[in-house]
């Protein structure tokens, strides 16, 4: 029995280092996921509104997509665009007449979203960058 233990052991401790070397951990592994859902929104009880925005990005099999939707007070129909990635950054178009219609772009991290959008002026151009910080968690909707 003794001798059955430690042949287990040698085997064992000699299969450990290769079994590491094959799985080692990089900064890949520790990326966030893009996809996820990331909202601000929020019932007020004082005036009955319904206020903030909500994206849900999904990986199809050539791209990302967002699922977009805004509301203060009341809302258009939700929108899907397209997302571009690059690391943990992505950047997507909200066309009119979708409330929230702009260019966002950020970073996504464990918790969120965080980065800006830019709102379309009456005129058609792009208004100055304004901060947008939307937490990764369940759908309002949920």
């Amino acid at each position: 029995m003794k001798r059955q233990l430690w042949r287990i052991m040698i085997v064992v401790s000699a299969t450990l280092p290769i079994m590491t070397m094959a799985w080692p951990i990089s900064a890949a592994d520790t990326k966030p996921r893009i996809t996820g859902i990331y909202s601000d929104m929020s019932y007020h009880q004082e005036s009955g509104d319904l206020v903030g925005t909500e994206i849900f990005v999904v990986y199809t099999p050539n791209e990302y997509v967002a699922f977009f939707q805004n509301w203060e007070g009341g809302s258009s129909r939700p929108v899907v665009v397209p997302v571009q990635v690059s690391g943990d950054t992505i950047a997507f178009k909200v066309p009119e007449p979708s409330l929230g219609a702009g260019e966002y772009i950020g970073r996504v991290g464990k918790t969120g979203f965080d980065g800006t959008v830019r709102y379309r002026r009456p005129d058609g151009t792009s208004g100055k960058a304004e901060p947008i910080h939307l937490k990764r968690k369940k759908s309002y909707w949920q």
